[in-house]
């Protein structure tokens, strides 16, 4: 299985690239992932803007726009503590930054903002 999902996708990285993520608490290998290059970002934005103009995201209602989003947040928060300690190993941030990364990235503005812009005509 490759380590870069493109297009509902794992796939290896165009060139075969990898590389260690270290933890920076004690230098040990936390894990192995695919190095993506330029082909891989090309083929990603490729995929993500086919997402939005053909495949409907675009001319979506606002309101399941809106339930994306929302489903997303709640996962998030959901899985806050996982993904923290996640992070704790890659950048070496303290569990109490990590948590608060992971509850700005789900909720940029507020989860009742999300809803509202749902509701919306």
């Amino acid at each position: 299985m490759g380590e870069l999902y493109i297009r509902g996708e794992w796939t290896n990285a165009a060139a075969d690239g990898r590389r260690d993520v270290i933890n920076p608490y004690d230098a040990s290998v936390v894990t192995t992932v695919d190095e993506a290059d330029a082909t891989d970002v090309k083929r990603a934005v490729r995929a993500a803007r086919g997402a939005f103009d053909e495949e409907g995201w675009a001319s979506a209602p606002t309101r399941r726009r809106a339930d994306v989003l929302m489903r997303a947040h709640d996962l998030l928060l959901r899985d806050t503590d996982e993904i923290a300690r996640t992070e704790t190993l890659d950048p070496g941030k303290t569990l109490t930054e990590a948590r608060i990364d992971v509850e700005d990235v789900a909720t940029p503005g507020g989860a009742p903002a999300l809803g509202e812009e749902g509701a919306r005509p």
